[in-house]
């Protein structure tokens, strides 16, 4: 369960719980509580599915994400018969600007004023390095040595 399903869910099973109680006050036959209930219920299993519905569009539209990167990443290599360097460049910038904001704030004094920016300089770079690690290492590497492949069988270097 992602993060917004658990917060939606959390704030729909208070309000469906309000509800319930609700319908204990205002109904005064079993009857007519079985049938509140149940139609609670039927409301229940509809938000059920609009959550799981929400979160198979984010997962979809993440995939879909990763893939045009990827498709990306193919048409150069299609066209110019090349990789892409400003990919390389800018990945290779992000991890050194990593380190060495990290190697000089290991070792160096920062001056209390400059302090929040310094560290918002290095979440920035945390950020941007995960990104670059996640994107040649993680589970996208198996995707671009996929594309590579294709891209060799179709007789392109």
């Amino acid at each position: 369960m992602s993060f917004i399903t658990s917060i939606l869910s959390g704030g729909v099973d208070k309000i469906l719980g309000t509800v319930s109680s609700t319908i204990d006050a205002l109904h005064t036959s079993d009857e007519e509580k079985a049938q509140a209930k149940l139609a609670l219920e039927q409301v229940r299993g509809q938000v059920a599915q609009a959550q799981a519905q929400m979160e198979a569009d984010l997962e979809k539209a993440y995939l879909e994400d990763r893939q045009s990167a990827r498709q990306r990443e193919m048409e150069i290599v299609k066209a110019t018969g090349k990789k892409d360097w400003y990919l390389y460049a800018l990945a290779s910038v992000v991890v050194v600007g990593f380190f060495s904001v990290t190697v000089a704030m290991m070792t160096m004094v920062i001056p209390a004023s400059s302090q929040s920016i310094a560290y918002m300089l290095l979440g920035g770079l945390m950020s941007g390095f995960s990104m670059v690690l996640s994107y040649f290492f993680g589970s996208s590497l198996g995707s671009a040595q996929k594309n590579a492949l294709l891209v060799q069988k179709n007789g392109q270097p």
